[in-house]
């Protein structure tokens, strides 16, 4: 019997030597919405418990830069736009980067190809763009997801909802919790 229970005992530690190091103790919940921005603080971490996004964004794209390619015998110009305050998406959850309907950004630039003419210059990109981002209750993303400290939860402001539609905006629920040695 005494053997059996040192057996048992020498089993269970690595367990202990391979555990996380720490538990989690209930700090607050936070409601994200519409110009939220939002930083993992150290020594914390977020879980995101509901995510309903119904509405559009207007957005307004700042210039950034130029690339004009050849191709199929003719010039197209592509104008790289980004969005305001840094913003690397319309919506972002930590790594998520959640454009809705009306765009894409790769790199955190948007694109917009001109190809009206045959040849097309730089020159003639617009400084500001005007679009709007569509985000449906289709686009609802799937819960819970963690995010540990550094990560980040940004909603551009200027979420307008469609209030005849009864729709409901754009809401994020999270848990924050400290972590705990």
């Amino acid at each position: 019997m005494r053997f059996l229970l040192i057996f048992l005992l020498i089993l269970q530690l690595p367990l202990g030597v391979l555990s996380q190091g720490g538990n989690l103790q209930f700090n607050r919940v936070i409601n994200f919405t519409s110009g939220a921005n939002y930083t993992v603080p150290q020594g914390k971490v977020l879980k995101i418990e509901n995510v309903l996004f119904e509405g559009y964004t207007p957005v307004n794209l700042n210039y950034s830069f130029c690339d004009t390619i050849f191709e199929y015998g003719r010039y197209y110009t592509f104008c790289k736009y980004a969005l305001p305050n840094n913003y690397s998406a319309p919506i972002e959850i930590g790594t998520l980067k959640l454009t809705g309907s009306g765009g894409s950004f790769e790199q955190g630039y948007h694109t917009i190809i001109n190809s009206n003419y045959t040849y097309y210059t730089c020159n003639s990109c617009p400084l500001n763009v005007s679009l709007n981002f569509n985000f449906q209750a289709s686009d609802n993303i799937t819960c819970p997801i963690w995010l540990g400290e550094g990560e980040v939860v940004k909603i551009l402001p200027s979420t307008i909802v469609y209030p005849s539609s009864g729709r409901r905006g754009f809401h994020i629920s999270a848990i924050e919790f400290n972590v705990v040695p």
